[in-house]
């Protein structure tokens, strides 16, 4: 399977959205290890970017972004997470 990456410059830090023809797979922060995906912006991958963008300039709460998990993450985890890493950032 195809995979897609594109790294977008936040407030935050570089944002790296993966994904392939369907779904948004992977987020992650800082540095990208490309795993021989190919660097292209979908429009997936934008149309999750401008949502997240939205929710960190305070214009989003919610997301209608489709992902595919693999694995298990808790809808607590994730919240968790995100909660952390916008106060890291002295965000929250």
């Amino acid at each position: 399977m195809k995979l897609y990456y594109y790294t977008y410059k936040t407030i935050i830090g570089n944002l790296n959205i993966t994904s392939d023809n369907f779904y948004i797979r992977y987020i992650s922060f800082g540095k990208y290890h490309q795993y021989n995906n190919m660097f292209k912006e979908t429009e997936i991958i934008n149309n999750a970017f401008m949502q997240i963008d939205e929710y960190l300039n305070g214009r989003r709460k919610i997301f209608s972004i489709n992902i595919k998990y693999e694995g298990f993450i808790s809808a607590e985890s994730m919240e968790g997470f995100i909660k952390y890493s916008l106060w890291q950032y002295n965000i929250l």
